[in-house]
């Protein structure tokens, strides 16, 4: 009798524990989520504080005809421009103002970008150890024209190969610093190059610079498959038709697969463009 008292009593003070366990960890989530949400709201607050002061930086730099010098002196700028936020912001609407812009207006962006320093905030992303900020630094960094980070980029792109979307934008970096001419870091490239990322390498091509076209029969020779298809494919869009019958002759040689299957593609759009 004793003895299953004695378990029973054991038991209760299992459960107890246990409760108050279960009991306290859900206190503690529930305030590290109010704590997160609160974070969030004032990070929301803050930036929307500052947007318009990064407005009336930008906007004067670019519609007001105010010279860089003018507009650092600008009291909101003066004010704010040490606080993280506020660059943040800045940085970001810079960001989207060089990509709807050319000519002079990206030019004043290119120096305002590098006389604020933003260039700094960008190049800690990409040296950061979280490769989604890599990312971004690579974006805002190849926007703004660094062409500093070329050989980094080339790095990213052969040491970090197996993360399809750092490999992606480091082709694409490429692309924004060099136009076409960026894709020849894929001659030697051995590692797999996947549709979807072929698909953006196209799309990026087709809003980039296109004054010195290189020959991409180059790439037919290439011993990586994925490459060869990117080749045929770039072959058909810049309709590159004098390479016809090499193409003939890779469709006729090649078994089943992607090179023939591209190869049937490339030699249908040259045909129907030619006539056309």
């Amino acid at each position: 009798m004793w003895t299953t008292f004695k378990n029973l009593g054991g038991l209760e003070l299992f459960l107890t524990s246990a409760i108050t366990l279960y009991v306290s960890l859900g206190i503690v989530a529930i305030v590290l989520l109010f704590i997160s949400r609160s974070s969030r709201n004032y990070k929301e607050k803050l930036e929307i504080k500052y947007t318009p002061a990064v407005e009336t930086v930008l906007f004067s730099l670019l519609f007001f005809n105010k010279s860089l010098e003018e507009v650092l002196a600008l009291e909101e700028y003066k004010s704010n421009y040490k606080k993280k936020t506020f660059k943040k912001v800045l940085l970001a609407s810079a960001f989207k103002l060089h990509i709807n812009y050319s000519g002079d207006f990206n030019e004043k962006l290119n120096e305002f970008y590098r006389k604020t320093k933003l260039i700094n905030v960008s190049m800690a992303k990409f040296h950061s150890e979280d490769w989604d900020q890599v990312c971004t630094g690579i974006r805002e960094l190849t926007q703004f024209n660094v062409h500093d980070i070329e050989p980094e980029l080339q790095k990213y792109l052969i040491t970090k190969s197996t993360n399809t979307i750092l490999q992606l934008e480091s082709i694409l970096g490429l692309i924004r610093l060099r136009g076409v001419e960026g894709l020849s870091i894929l001659l030697n490239y051995k590692k797999p190059v996947n549709d979807w990322v072929q698909t953006n390498i196209l799309h990026a091509i087709r809003h980039s610079d296109r004054t010195n076209v290189p020959d991409f029969s180059i790439f037919l020779k290439s011993k990586n498959e994925s490459v060869v298809v990117l080749g045929l494919r770039l072959i058909a869009m810049f309709n590159q038709g004098k390479h016809s019958d090499l193409i003939n002759e890779m469709f006729m040689l090649n078994g089943l697969g992607r090179v023939k299957n591209q190869a049937e593609l490339t030699l249908d759009k040259l045909a129907s463009i030619n006539l056309g």
